[in-house]
């Protein structure tokens, strides 16, 4: 339950909606449909607590199985109080829901026209939302009523809201006017069901085998997630009609990959006519021509859990003879066979990582226990294939496991190298280095190995530029000939850049030659703004990634439309992003969620981003995660010019600048540059010599390597100096080239200063088109505040207005400062004309000091 006992919804937007709409309507019925467990009672509740939240009347009634035969229990459950009613229609109802005694039944017609009359009562009060949950036990006399009630209220403002149990969507009761089906989940909505519920994230590859057995359905899925990996709930297999006495026909249903009526026939060698039959009457399993289909697969998976061991081992033999799937093989015998344990590496070795998985896992329990050679590699493919299809965890137990038991050289360092890889997804770069500096003595044996040792190593000494640097050159000399060559030339580019050497672009040219090339992000979005290059790079990436990329791809992808302004899409990408790290067992997600943090600062949700932003900041500082406290901390000082607070912004910038002085990085490439907001908050606070000085140097930086989101940061930096030091002539011009968002940032402070120096026909055409954009992107804090600038504007041009030429002029030169000497010396007037003009002047603003009229006009 989230906030005053609203019940936390994760998916059901399109369900939610129609709730919406229905309240939004009022006289109107919705009638909600689905299966057992698939989620109606709980858009029933956000309906409830929707309603309660516009203060209407609820009214509801969840009747249970075991209530379908007791009269009037649902109306009962229903009408808690009576309004003023007709003292006939009262006592019917009094006695029909046992509020009376009486010496006769009710007359039912008297009861439904008192419901009637009651539900009228209450609407003319304020509206009636009406709830009946489990409409398929409400008792017969109460739905005779509503059904009588639903046809007479004439236009009362009472909605009718019906959640049913069905297999299929069946004709609304009640005349009601609308009917949902409630479909299954998505993955990623399972995933957040599990996760809010049980507190944790399960594998990707363990959430998709679940789904295969609750088809999207969210109850399954948080009753199996309970034990994953253990014989089904007790719970799910009462869901499962009882079973009959069919022979092997079911199990070997269960059990073959796509059952048909010819594949059973041939493996258990007689008539299953009679098996199919059984399990039709039983309402387990259809049959269409050749093809058995289960009914849901959760009746295959009862069936196929509930047999005892040897009679599955004995169907699998018998299966392993018509089909081709060596898990038959391995699933009929008992202990180790090598023949077996090869024919399932083979396969696996063809097979997507998921299944592959599966192969290798049945190959290593198929291998004989002296077949050391063979294991070691079975363990390896195991490892990679568990780590390629998302199940970092079961990967990291694997190895933890079996690398102390393997024998010095190449396989020992490549299982390494990958359980290093998972310590930078799950833990952090100084645990995954050691890992990998570990495994180079194992691996110098093959140049090839060496230098994807070392790549990696660049990367994961992120938090020491100048170790990063050294094993992006030793990368780069090991891999001279490999196909690995661009992605280590990229990482050679990216650490002499954050040194500050000389820019390599010859580096770049052959690194970007590869399409497929590891490391894009230091290029796009950084060197290079284009979004639609960027976003095209990211999506065919993505396409072709397995499910350990997910998270940093989807984290670009987001990135790139944030530039773009696409906050909902930004948004979007985050959260896919929160979802898919998770799922690789990163327990704070922090990349995406930093971007998640960006997103909602920009769209204006500064509590929640400031949660986020500083919660991740203190956590990474604490743990040495300087990277990712950069990342968070460039949040919190967007944050704080997005509130126009330059104090915090210095703060938060000087943070961010001692952690890249300790990593040694002098050029940060990216948007976490603490010079973005930086420079501008210290002139804003007349800290005039630094400002000008690190102005100087980013200007250095840019003359280096040139990135085009350099540009807007240099001509706000330099006006905004130049107005610190008096200039507030300065023109600034914005490029068509830039982010929508930042030529709005540019013409913001261009019309700031434009109404400064006393032109505020300019000022307001400049900050009306600020504002436009701002108001396009939907950035609500920066529209506002380009709002009150051009409320002082047109202050300042109604001000004008009332005052005569020479009096306006008077009034500038007061609010610039200048005593009243030194304004007379400057028009050539005596201090008393001047003291005139001033005087006139507070009587047709209606003022009385010099502070009120720099309020005024300045």
């Amino acid at each position: 339950m989230g906030e005053l006992g609203t019940p936390v919804i994760i998916g059901r937007e399109t369900e939610l909606a129609r709730v919406t709409s229905l309240l939004d309507r009022g006289a109107a019925g919705l009638l909600l449909e689905g299966t057992v467990g698939i989620g109606k009672s709980t858009v029933v509740a956000a309906a409830a607590a929707q309603a309660k939240a516009r203060d209407w009347t609820v009214l509801q009634c969840s009747p249970a199985s075991t209530e379908t035969g007791y009269a009037y229990a649902g109306l009962a459950d229903l009408i808690t109080e009576l309004p003023d009613i007709p003292a006939v229609q009262r006592r019917a109802l009094e006695v029909a829901i046992h509020r009376a005694d009486a010496d006769q039944p009710a007359d039912p017609h008297v009861v439904a026209a008192a419901t009637v009359s009651v539900l009228r009562a209450l609407a003319a009060e304020k509206p009636v939302l009406l709830v009946v949950d489990d409409m398929q036990w409400l008792d017969a006399e109460t739905a005779a009523v509503l059904d009588f009630a639903s046809r007479r209220l004439g236009g009362a403002p009472v909605a009718l809201l019906v959640a049913r149990r069905a297999e299929h969507p069946g004709a609304p009761p009640w005349g009601l006017d609308e009917q949902l089906w409630l479909s299954g989940m998505t993955e990623a909505q399972l995933h957040g069901v599990v996760h809010h519920q049980l507190g944790r994230s399960l594998p990707r590859p363990v959430l998709t085998r679940l789904n295969a057995v609750c088809q999207g359905n969210p109850m399954m899925a948080v009753e199996m997630a309970k034990t994953p990996d253990g014989p089904l709930p007790d719970s799910l297999v009462r869901l499962v009609p009882s079973r009959p006495q069919s022979g092997d026909v079911l199990l070997a249903a269960s059990a073959m990959t796509s059952p048909t009526v010819e594949g059973l026939r041939a493996a258990l060698d007689d008539d299953v006519t009679a098996g199919l039959e059984a399990g039709e009457l039983a309402g387990l399993i259809e049959v269409h021509g050749n093809t058995v289909t289960f009914a849901h697969p959760l009746f295959a998976a009862v069936i196929y859990g509930e047999a005892p061991a040897p009679r599955r081992r004995a169907v699998h033999r018998r299966l392993a003879k018509v089909e081709s799937d060596p898990r038959h093989l391995a699933l009929g015998i008992i202990g180790p066979d090598e023949p077996v344990a090869q024919k399932l590496e083979y396969a696996a070795l063809a097979a997507e990582p998921m299944g592959a998985a599966e192969l290798l896992t049945l190959s290593r329990s198929r291998t004989p226990s002296h077949a050391t050679a063979a294991n070691g590699r079975r363990v390896l493919m195991l490892a990679d294939a568990l780590f390629s299809s998302g199940d970092l965890n079961a990967a990291r137990e694997l190895l933890d496991e079996e690398i102390p038991c393997l024998a010095a050289g190449p396989l020992r360092a490549r299982a390494l190298m990958v359980r290093g890889t998972i310590a930078w997804h799950q833990e952090n770069g100084v645990v995954a280095a050691k890992l990998l500096e570990s495994a180079l003595d194992d691996a110098k044996a093959d140049q090839e190995l060496t230098g994807q040792l070392h790549a990696r190593l660049s990367v994961f000494y992120e938090t020491d530029c100048a170790e990063a640097h050294m094993h992006a050159e030793e990368a780069v000399s090991a891999l001279a000939e490999s196909d690995l060559l661009p992605g280590a030339l990229l990482n050679l580019c990216h650490t002499s850049a954050q040194l500050g050497l000389p820019p390599r672009a010859d580096l770049l040219d052959r690194g970007l030659e590869d399409p497929a090339s590891p490391v894009p992000g230091m290029w796009y979005l950084a060197v290079d703004s284009t979004v639609d290059r960027a976003r095209d790079r990211f999506t065919t990436m993505l396409a072709r990634a397995d499910v350990s990329s997910e998270a940093d791809l989807l984290t670009r992808l987001g990135e790139v439309e944030l530039v773009a302004g696409n906050l909902s899409a930004a948004k979007e990408y985050a959260d896919s992003a929160t979802t898919a790290a998770m799922q690789l067992g990163q327990p704070f997600a922090d990349r995406p969620r930093r971007l998640r943090a960006f997103v909602d600062a920009h769209a204006g949700e500064l509590n929640e981003a400031r949660q986020i932003a500083e919660d991740g900041a203190d956590r990474a500082e604490a743990n040495g995660d300087l990277a990712i406290a950069v990342g968070y901390l460039s949040v919190l000082a967007f944050i704080a010019a997005s509130e126009a607070d330059p104090a915090a912004v210095v703060g938060y910038t000087g943070r961010s600048r001692r952690h890249l002085a300790t990593m040694g990085i002098k050029d940060p490439l990216g948007r976490d540059d603490p010079a973005i907001e930086r420079i501008c908050a210290l002139a804003e606070l007349d800290r005039l010599a630094e400002a000008s000085a690190e102005l100087a140097e980013f200007e250095q930086r840019h003359a280096r390597l040139p990135r085009p989101w350099m540009e807007p940061v240099l001509a706000r930096a330099r006006a905004t100096i130049a107005a610190a030091h008096g200039d507030i002539s300065s023109s600034i011009d914005v490029n068509p080239q830039w982010s929508r968002f930042d030529q709005a940032r540019v013409l913001l402070l261009r019309g700031r200063l434009l109404r400064r120096a006393r032109r505020p026909g300019a000022a307001a055409t400049t900050l009306t088109s600020a504002e436009a954009i701002f108001s396009e992107l939907k950035y609500p804090l920066w529209a506002a505040m380009t709002r009150a600038e051009l409320a002082r504007v047109s202050r300042r041009r109604s001000a004008a207005a009332q005052l005569s030429e020479t009096e306006q002029r008077v009034a500038e030169l007061v609010v610039s400062g200048m005593t009243t000497k030194q304004v007379a010396a400057t028009l050539f007037m005596s201090p008393r004309t001047v003291e005139s003009h001033v005087a006139r002047a507070y009587r047709k603003l209606g003022i009385h000091s010099r502070a009120e009229l720099g309020r005024v006009i300045g």
